[in-house]
């Protein structure tokens, strides 16, 4: 890969490939929010998948769980 706006389309050849070799989903995604997950054609491919979650930075951590709020403890 020699730029991030490569990442829609490997994923997509990954998902599929996971897919039709082991028979099996992907059921869950991590993301940064970085740039590379917000290409249109990446949001239609995963719109499309009901059984695959995108999770996003944003959502998946609270000021709690920071590394430095931990450290104050």
């Amino acid at each position: 890969m020699n730029n991030k706006s490569e990442v829609p389309q490997l994923f997509i050849q990954f998902y599929n490939m996971v897919r039709t070799q082991f028979e099996k989903g992907i059921k869950r995604i991590h993301s940064d929010n970085g740039k590379e997950y917000v290409y249109h054609n990446f949001s239609i491919f995963t719109s499309k998948q009901p059984s695959l979650q995108v999770n996003k930075a944003s959502s998946m951590n609270s000021h709690a769980s920071t590394p430095q709020n931990k450290m104050a403890w």
